[in-house]
């Protein structure tokens, strides 16, 4: 199977969201969990070729254990709201990690081509329009 984005959003989603009480996260449960929702899954060692992937799961079995953002028995109600916060907090976790990556490799592209010689005019030039694009929007 090759994983689309949609299967990443998911997996990243699953472990975001994963807690103490479904046991230890591996990537052998998430993968029977993408193959219950999608019919089919990689294999583990095709998930090891996604950095986003391998990290994260590594992010959050260290969070799990460590108890950095650690659920405390309350009342079923805010126990709710907590475990949801908790959700909440990874994937901003998560996602600043992702975007403060991107955003280095943005200054790294930057840098790269100013020094071949590249103009902040040619680096801000629209993409060329393909026939497939003005068909797609035709429909």
């Amino acid at each position: 199977m090759r994983l689309k984005e949609e299967h990443i959003d998911y997996l990243l989603h699953l472990i975001d969201t994963w807690s103490i009480e479904q046991g230890t996260l591996s990537t052998p449960k998430l993968l029977n969990r993408l193959k219950s929702k999608y019919g089919d899954a990689p294999s583990d060692r095709a998930i090891r070729n996604f950095p986003r992937i391998t990290n994260r799961i590594q992010e959050r079995k260290l969070e799990l254990k460590t108890g950095i953002s650690p659920s405390a028995k309350k009342p079923s109600s805010l126990s709710h709201a907590a475990k949801r916060i908790e959700e909440l907090e990874s994937k901003i976790r998560r996602l600043e990690r992702e975007n403060n990556a991107l955003l280095h490799r943005f200054v790294l592209w930057q840098k790269n081509a100013t020094d071949r010689g590249m103009s902040e005019a040619e680096l801000n030039r629209a993409l060329p329009v393909s026939q497939e694009t003005i068909n797609s929007r035709g429909r």
